[in-house]
């Protein structure tokens, strides 16, 4: 009986370990990048920057419609992400929050 106990733990616990996560996000997504922590950003073509803490599982947004569309984004620093809109030629600096610091 013990055994039959110790096998099924084993084969349970080995189905939670390698159980493979699926993330699904928004159907028009523009780009994706992902940083070095492991935290996803996209932004779709509603002009939504979206942080998702794999972490965590929490979604963090950013969302600045007057400057226009999102061109490009710097998640290399994840401390300090960067958003490039190229219609304007702004800059935005964003925190951990991707809440603005700053803009050029």
């Amino acid at each position: 009986m013990k055994k039959i106990i110790l096998f099924f733990f084993i084969s349970l616990y080995s189905v939670f370990v390698f159980a493979q996560k699926e993330l699904i996000i928004a159907e028009d997504v523009i780009d994706y990048k992902i940083d070095r922590i492991g935290n996803v950003y996209f932004y779709d073509a509603k002009n939504i920057l979206t942080k998702y803490e794999t972490n965590i599982q929490r979604y963090t947004k950013f969302a600045d419609l007057k400057s226009g569309k999102i061109s490009s984004i710097d998640v290399s620093n994840p401390l300090r992400v960067v958003v490039f809109y190229a219609d304007q030629a702004i800059v935005k600096f964003l925190d951990v929050n991707l809440t603005e610091i700053n803009s050029l």
